[in-house]
């Protein structure tokens, strides 16, 4: 329960497929157990517009008293489902938790997007966790669709700077299909990565003139790791 519930802590929602995985359990064990919480009042189920493939589950206060007794911080907790139902990122964020549960025998300390203070909220990465070998964090990047050339440019920018200013060590790109993968990789191959700035009224990128060349900071581009996502959405 506890692991459960900081889970959903954490992220503000997950379905039960992610969550078995997270109790290293077959999803065709865990009914039981969740119709359990629901009845007892520590989770409850909400249904979102932009998906009826997975059911969602949250907090509800009794699991947040449950957490809080045991000294977490839950100053952060979402137990009401208003905004979750018509929240548009759904699948996206779904899709970072697939993630996640990918690389959890190889990195823990898992922060997400949204509890991330130490970097401005237009620079984060989708989530950070810190690596078992050598304790270094790494930020995720999951592209669940392709971007356009000046959002692609500026996210490899971004990322840079983030590692050259020590926030991370290194940055995974996560991807649906090799398609994306290849295409986001033939960007990345370039000899210099044209610098956008984005319009304070239309949020439109425009192109600068100016580049970004990768190859003139020491070892940045190892620091780069492009993946498709293996595990089924």
């Amino acid at each position: 329960m506890v692991i459960l519930f900081n889970w959903i802590l954490e992220f503000r929602f997950s379905t039960p497929r992610i969550l078995a995985k997270v109790l290293e359990l077959k999803i065709t064990s865990t009914p039981r157990f969740f119709s359990g919480l629901i009845k007892d009042g520590f989770i409850k189920k909400v249904r979102n517009v932009h998906t009826d493939k997975e059911r969602l589950f949250m907090l509800t206060q009794l699991s947040v008293d449950f957490l809080e007794v045991r000294e977490f911080d839950v100053s952060n907790a979402i137990t009401k489902a208003g905004r979750l139902e018509r929240y548009s990122m759904i699948l996206h964020d779904i899709g970072v938790q697939d993630v996640i549960c990918s690389k959890m025998n190889t990195h823990s300390e898992v922060v997400w997007d949204k509890h991330i203070i130490s970097i401005d909220s237009k620079c984060r990465p989708d989530a950070l966790m810190k690596k078992v070998s050598n304790g270094y964090l790494v930020g995720i990047e999951y592209e669940r669709w392709r971007k356009s050339l000046g959002r692609i440019y500026s996210s490899f920018v971004n990322h840079s700077n983030q590692m050259v200013e020590g926030n991370y060590g290194g940055v995974y790109f996560i991807f649906n299909s090799d398609i994306d993968l290849i295409h986001y990789k033939k960007m990345f191959d370039s000899e210099r990565w044209p610098l956008f700035s984005k319009h304070a009224g239309t949020g439109k990128l425009s192109h600068t003139d100016k580049f970004f060349y990768p190859d003139e900071i020491k070892n940045l581009r190892k620091g780069f790791i492009f993946e498709v996502l293996s595990c089924e959405l």
